[in-house]
């Protein structure tokens, strides 16, 4: 499982939940790593019991002293493990998602970028070899707009709005 976007530090946390619907024990293997592939902080090893959950901030599975930002990789055996991850100041804004599984091609069927709203997007490496994305954006007819290249370093991340990335503002 991949959580693409994970905040870490003393004030600054992201939450992360992982379930084990499994009847048996899973063992499982947290890590945190930079937008240039580095680790950041402890590798967090968990035991997550049958039909049970763990659900912690992410300051709580790995000893980061600053904020930190990065995704993390979690990896077991069990493939019934699941896991969700919420950012935000948990007050004025949260945002949420199911982990994400890798893919060679994604689809973000909506892109929103006014005054108020800004699209995000995450775009995490799991590979240990360096990668090129390309970035295509499309008009609301369907018509090609803009086409960009990226690359990703190995086990790295690229974050930003859509407009910075896809170089439209």
């Amino acid at each position: 499982l991949y959580f693409p976007r994970v905040t870490a530090g003393p004030n600054s946390s992201t939450g992360i939940a992982l379930s084990n619907p499994s009847a048996e024990i899973a063992s499982v293997t947290l890590t945190y790593l930079n937008a240039v592939g580095a680790r950041l902080g402890n590798i967090a090893n968990l035991t997550i019991p049958p039909s049970g959950q763990v659900a912690r901030l992410s300051a709580e599975f790995f000893a980061i002293q600053d904020v930190q930002t990065g995704w993390v990789r979690a990896e077991s055996a069990s493939p019934a493990l699941a896991g969700f991850y919420l950012n935000g100041d948990f007050i004025n804004q949260a945002d949420g998602a199911d982990s994400a599984q890798p893919s060679t091609n994604l689809t973000f069927p909506w892109i929103v970028q006014n005054g108020s709203v800004t699209t995000e997007l995450s775009l995490c490496n799991t590979t240990a070899a360096s990668v090129t994305a390309q970035l295509s954006l499309y008009n609301s007819d369907g018509a090609l707009a803009r086409t960009v290249s990226i690359q990703v370093p190995a086990n790295g991340q690229i974050t930003g709005s859509a407009a910075s990335l896809l170089q439209t503002s």
